[in-house]
């Protein structure tokens, strides 16, 4: 389920029309890679901390020689300014940047593959 532009929910998997480049270009980042497969895995509004904390559990377990200095606080801050709003442009997730709320309902990561 997502949000449509008026508010109501719509039960149906988003679909995503993204051109081989954009997809590539969105698929590009390692760390949105991880975040767009923690997002896959939810359907309920989420907030970028809780994001934040799940991505630097993933990293770690992915990782062996993870960067201990990259905070959670770090990785919110490079979730808001970078990875969210490019995923949000893609209309692969909506994404309240005042709030720091993002809404993977409807989001499949099988749609960009």
């Amino acid at each position: 389920m997502f949000r449509t532009p008026d508010g109501t929910a719509d039960e149906e998997t988003r679909t995503v029309e993204l051109s081989e480049r954009d997809r590539h270009e969105l698929l590009m980042s390692d760390r949105r890679r991880v975040a767009l497969a923690i997002l896959d895995e939810r359907t309920e509004l989420l907030g970028i901390d809780e994001l934040a904390v799940a991505v630097a559990k993933r990293e770690a377990e992915n990782d062996a020689e993870v960067d201990e200095g990259v905070s959670v606080e770090r990785i919110a801050i490079t979730l808001h300014h970078t990875h969210l709003p490019r995923m949000a442009d893609a209309d692969v997730i909506d994404y309240d940047p005042q709030n720091g709320r993002i809404d993977p309902s409807g989001f499949s990561l099988d749609s960009l593959c």
